[in-house]
Order: structure tokens, then C-alpha cells, then sequence
């Protein structure tokens, strides 16, 4: 090289480029490990879940004083057996007890049944002995045969009329055994008796059997109308 040529210039990095331009390229080459380290710590630094809380645990039970009396304590009542089970065990009882208390073929008649409604008694209870009385409404109805009486002429004559009310007693066999007069005219009571004397009713029955009654007979006495 010819010593009048000049030689070109040479520059140093570390005085002439600026204080900026060495931190940007360090930032540059550091970016990459920066960022895998904080992917790391998101990936692998996550914080610790919460213990779980233990249960509290129980308190000792109280030791029993050995110089307290120690009271008796109830049985537990044993369970109902079940119906069936109960006539299973029912039933051989009860065949052995009869088996034991008569002994051979007679043993057959106690396991009969017994009828729900024993026979009825058999006597008669008393029948009244006086005559029972009968309201004159239904002693009406219980007449058979009731001839009207006549008018007897004398009280006609007189222009009597009225109501005769005669006291009857009638027989178990239905006969007028007795009559008598309350009240009412007295030229109209003899048609009214003897007319009633031949009266026959129906038996009054008690426990189904025929009894004596008594009872009032009412015959209207009315001019120009047959009594009735």
C-alpha cells in the first residue's frame, strides 16, 4: 500500500454506540428466557389448595363415679310374634288339652263348637191375674158380634136421649162376664146393659195366651136414629 492512501477509519463499539442501543439488544436476548420463566410460574407455581379442616373431635365421655349406686335398668320388651306364628302355637295347646281332659272318642265332642244362642227357656212366665185394661178405642175394633140396643119406648115418649157409658169385664173366652153403668140417662142404661151382655169380642192374649180385660162401652142414645 502506497503510503499516500489513507486508511479507512475503525470504530469501537463500546464508545461509539449509545447506552440505548447496548440495553436493547440485551433486553432482545434475554426476552426468550423471560418468557419461559413466566410460563413457568403460571404453569407450576400455583398456589397450594386450603388444608381441610379436621373434625373437632369428641369429648371423653364422663367416667362413671364407682361409688354411685348403679340403678337397674329396664328389660327391652320382646317383639309381638306374628299372628300366624301365634294360632300355630295356639292350636297344639289347645289339642292337648283336650286330648287331656277326656281321653279317647269323648275328646271329639269338647272341640265341638258350643251354639252361639243357647236354647230358650222353657217356662212360662205368669199370667196376670186380674183383668188387664184395654183402652175403649181398641176394644171397639176386637168386637165380633154387637147387637144395637132398642130404644126403649118410655124414654122415646119422653124425648130422652144421651150417651150411656157402661164398665165391661170380658172373659178369656171373649163373653161379657160383667157390666155396669157410669153414666147416662136412667131410662136408657137397661137397653144399653142388656144389649152389651150379649156382645162377643176376640181374646185378649199376653205371652200369646187368652186373659180377661176390662174396658168402657160409650152407646148414643138419639131420637129418631137407631143408639149406636
Amino acid at each position: 500500500m502506497s503510503s499516500g492512501t489513507k486508511a479507512a477509519p475503525r470504530f469501537d463499539d463500546s464508545a461509539d454506540n449509545p447506552l440505548g442501543w447496548r440495553v436493547a439488544n440485551a433486553l432482545a436476548i434475554a426476552a426468550p428466557y423471560l418468557l419461559a420463566a413466566a410460563l413457568f410460574a403460571v404453569l407450576y407455581l400455583q398456589p397450594a389448595a386450603p388444608r381441610p379442616q379436621s373434625a373437632p373431635s369428641p369429648s371423653p365421655a364422663p367416667v362413671a363415679d364407682p361409688s354411685a349406686p348403679i340403678e337397674p335398668t329396664a328389660a327391652p320388651a320382646p317383639a309381638p310374634a306374628p299372628p300366624s306364628a301365634m294360632r300355630a302355637a295356639a292350636a297344639p295347646a289347645s289339642a292337648k288339652s283336650a286330648a287331656q281332659t277326656v281321653p279317647g272318642p269323648a275328646a271329639s265332642v269338647l272341640t265341638t263348637p258350643a251354639s252361639a244362642n243357647p236354647p230358650a227357656s222353657t217356662k212360662q212366665p205368669p199370667l196376670p191375674t186380674q183383668p188387664v185394661p184395654v183402652d175403649p178405642v181398641i176394644a171397639e175394633t176386637m168386637k165380633l158380634t154387637a147387637p144395637p140396643p132398642v130404644y126403649p119406648p118410655a124414654a122415646s115418649s119422653a124425648n130422652i136421649q144421651g150417651t150411656v157409658v157402661l164398665a165391661a169385664t170380658i172373659g178369656a173366652d171373649g163373653a161379657v162376664q160383667s157390666v155396669q153403668p157410669v153414666s147416662g140417662p136412667a131410662l136408657l142404661e137397661f137397653a144399653a146393659l142388656t144389649a152389651v151382655r150379649s156382645w162377643r169380642y176376640r181374646p185378649w192374649r199376653v205371652y200369646g195366651k187368652p186373659v180377661a180385660f176390662q174396658t168402657q162401652i160409650a152407646i148414643i142414645f138419639k131420637l129418631g136414629d137407631p143408639p149406636q
